[in-house]
């Protein structure tokens, strides 16, 4: 069952989704090869035998929720990938054929990412509502759109996207990847987009984990008006009191530092 309920003083949306509390398996890996079974029927796939492979989420917290397994390999990660762009070609294609009032697509790679399996995915899910952070920072950009020119510390640049490290980031190391191109989200990319953003993902990847086992990534898309970008931070410590508290982060590496550390 998911329902949505409100904050009792601000009204915004909270999931409650109580099937969730059953989701981590007792042994094995249903993403492996060979477990095909225990997952939800497939959605989509690339390559066969495949190398990504798509499903709904067993344990939805929304009405669309749908897993991307990236890798047949359990001990794999994207900074290892030999297939970068097929799976940004696979994200393209599920995030197009998700119709809701928002979708999110984001990774928790590692345990303090919040991943409750190991074997490496995306998640992709389509809610009723869009979320408060996403009505905020879209009718920012409408007014003035500060990712045509970003404010940080450049880590690489390409050329269709920008690799930085902002000014005023929430977390230690963050980085942003912004598409030079002002649109609204990432489902209008070009082909020759896709595979650069799979390279620039790649390179996010492999440096986070030089940081941190664990880290997130979150494509930030809106629906007609904003700069969509992606948000990616390896995790080092977990969100504390002050934050939760006031919804003001702290940070405590120097963005230029972790420029000059996040290059490959």
């Amino acid at each position: 069952m998911i329902e949505i309920r409100r904050n009792l003083i601000t009204g915004e949306p909270v999931i409650f989704a109580p099937d969730r509390a059953s989701r981590f398996p007792d042994s094995g890996c249903p993403f492996c090869p060979g477990n095909e079974h225990e997952t939800p029927p497939e959605l989509a796939r690339a390559g066969d035998p495949w190398r990504v492979r798509v499903f709904d989420n067993k344990y939805p917290f929304a009405p669309r929720h749908e897993v991307i397994v990236e890798s047949p390999r359990h001990d794999a990660s994207f900074a290892s990938i030999e297939h970068p762009a097929e799976v940004v070609a696979m994200y393209v294609e599920r995030y197009r054929a998700m119709h809701a009032p928002h979708v999110t697509l984001f990774k928790n790679h590692g345990p303090m990412a919040g991943a409750s399996l190991e074997h490496m995915h995306s998640q992709l899910a389509g809610t009723s509502f869009v979320p408060p952070r996403v009505q905020r920072e879209a009718a920012a950009l409408a007014s003035h759109c500060s990712l045509c020119e970003p404010d940080g510390y450049v880590i690489d640049e390409s050329a269709h996207f920008r690799r930085i490290a902002p000014r005023g980031s929430a977390f230690a190391y963050e980085q942003w990847l912004v598409p030079r191109r002002h649109t609204a989200n990432f489902a209008t990319m070009t082909d020759a987009e896709t595979n650069d953003l799979a390279m620039r993902l790649r390179d996010a990847a492999i440096s986070m984990e030089r940081i941190a086992a664990s880290y997130n990534w979150l494509f930030m898309n809106f629906a007609e008006a904003g700069h969509w970008y992606v948000q990616a931070m390896p995790r080092l410590t977990t969100i504390a009191g002050f934050e939760l508290a006031t919804g003001t982060f702290i940070d405590i590496i120097d963005p230029a530092e972790a420029a000059r550390k996040l290059r490959v």
